[in-house]
């Protein structure tokens, strides 16, 4: 797709020298409420950019709304959610850095939830809450996504951008995935 001189990102570049991945439930399943939980272990050297989020099915962003379960970029875990407001989000954000978290954090698998229902948004790390958020915060009626759509998965690594500049990181960059699960309580 390389265009000579294009200022579109995806044609101005004759090499690549880094991809990413994702992986989406979009298209395929999106839910209400619940506990949404994934085992992983991320690399957080210079360069990676991990994440473990949900969007809202059906609207453009940021009225989909959007909470990143697990983020990692700038050395912080981030647990984030959405409140949107106009053409962008007020972020109701914690973030701690893997050196707080424990000597070797890195080398190990972690466990990134979210408990989700009609009042909270409560988000998990090795099951410590990290992060509380009020649905009513994001509005009333329609206007608020929390409490009218459903949400699609999205679990990405990508590279550079937020993450920093990889280009000293020795490659490959790796963030195994063990399991990423839903739970729902039955009608």
């Amino acid at each position: 797709n390389y265009v000579a001189g294009s200022s579109d990102w995806k044609k101005s570049r004759q090499y690549y020298d880094y991809t990413s991945t994702s992986m989406t439930t979009s298209g395929k399943h999106a839910w209400q409420y619940g506990r949404f939980e994934m085992r992983a272990r991320i690399d957080t050297r210079q360069g990676s950019w991990p994440a473990f989020w949900i969007l809202g099915d059906g609207t453009a962003w940021p009225q989909s709304g959007e909470v990143d379960i697990m983020e990692y970029y700038a050395n912080k875990v981030l647990a984030n959610v959405c409140t949107p407001a106009g053409s962008n989000c007020t972020w109701d954000s914690t973030n701690q850095s893997p050196a707080s978290l424990g000597t070797n954090w890195s080398d190990d698998f972690h466990v990134w939830a979210m408990e989700w229902d009609a009042q909270n948004i409560d988000l998990y790390l090795d099951d410590k809450l990290v992060n509380t958020y009020t649905v009513s915060t994001a509005g009333s009626g329609s206007s608020n996504p929390y409490d009218t759509k459903n949400f699609y998965i999205l679990v990405n690594l990508a590279i550079g951008a937020n993450g920093g500049d990889p280009s000293n990181t020795t490659f490959p960059i790796t963030y195994a995935v063990d399991y990423v699960r839903v739970y729902q309580k039955a009608n």
